[in-house]
Parts: structure tokens; C-alpha cells; sequence
């Protein structure tokens, strides 16, 4: 009984990272805009963003104007990841924000 019940929430668990989570790369990024958000924690994981030039991340992620790429919803919202830069064109900070 108790490792049916171990095995149960072991499984659980492996559906749980299955389905909120996803491998980040520039190709499924670019193709599955809507499945972003599940990528940032590997995208994270993998990438030192924070001090990356622009043109690096352009590089990575590909270009946007505003310097916010959609990620998604949470089922209410769309999630935004903002990426800002200092004065020398290197990440600064970046983010998981909801439009204003």
C-alpha cells in the first residue's frame, strides 16, 4: 500500500513537471510563443541573461521592439518576460510581467 501510494505521487509528480514545464530552445521558442512561459525556468537554468548584450539575446530569443516577448497566459492575462538594459546595452534585469 504504502509504495502504491509513493509510486502514485511519483508519477504525480513527473506529470506535473511534464506539463508546466518544457526544455527551452530558440526554435521552440520562436515556433510555440503560446508555451513560452513553460520555458523560462530552462531558458534560466541554461542561459546567463544578466550581463548578455543585446544582440546576444536578440541572438537567442530574436528581436522585438519593446523588449518584451509574450509568453503566454495564466488563463486571465498575458504574461510578458521583460528584459531591461543599462546604458551599455547589456541585461540589466529581467522578468515574468502582466501588462499594465
Amino acid at each position: 500500500m504504502l509504495f502504491s501510494i509513493a509510486a502514485l505521487l511519483f508519477a504525480l509528480v513527473i506529470f506535473h513537471r511534464a506539463v508546466t514545464q518544457r526544455k527551452f530552445t530558440p526554435e521552440d521558442w520562436a515556433n510555440y510563443p503560446q508555451e513560452r512561459y513553460k520555458m523560462i525556468q530552462s531558458l534560466e537554468n541554461e542561459y546567463v541573461l544578466k550581463g548578455m548584450k543585446r544582440e546576444e539575446v536578440y541572438a537567442l530569443l530574436g528581436e522585438t521592439n519593446e523588449d518584451f516577448y509574450y509568453i503566454g497566459n495564466d488563463g486571465h492575462d498575458a504574461l510578458y518576460y521583460a528584459i531591461k538594459y543599462d546604458d551599455s546595452d547589456t541585461v540589466a534585469e529581467h522578468n515574468i510581467v502582466r501588462p499594465d
